[in-house]
């Protein structure tokens, strides 16, 4: 999952409901194979940590961001000081015309988001 395109409780959420689902489904098709591997389990790594792995999922929910989105923005906040940087070393000339064409280009995307939201007139026949 995408952490740019969701919030980390969002992403959190769905990946407990998924293994939730996946521990639920291997219980109830394969019943031998689900204790052959927690017998595994059980051989070598205490029974605290089986039975831990075991009810995460099914534990309240993890609030806050995932690494992979605290990673994500910690980059992009890197990327923006940076450009801020360099920005503060350009003529008042040069920062207008990057204002202007920055303006003109969220034009652009909000003309053709409001398009796209029009639906096609099908004629039926």
């Amino acid at each position: 999952i995408d952490p740019t395109c969701l919030p980390g409780e969002v992403i959190n959420e769905v990946r407990r409901q998924g293994l939730k689902r996946l521990f639920i489904y291997k219980l109830l098709h394969y019943p031998l194979q689900t204790a052959r591997l927690l017998r595994r389990f059980l051989r070598f790594m205490p029974a605290r940590d089986v039975g831990y792995l075991i009810i995460k999922p099914f534990l309240g929910q993890k609030k806050g961001a995932t690494k992979a989105e605290v990673l994500s923005r910690a980059v992009e906040h890197g990327e923006m000081k940076d450009a801020a940087a360099q920005m503060t070393q350009m003529t008042d000339e040069v920062l207008q015309h990057v204002m202007e064409e920055s303006r003109l280009e969220r034009l652009r995307i909000q003309q053709e988001a409001e398009g796209s939201r029009e639906l096609p007139m099908v004629h039926s026949r």
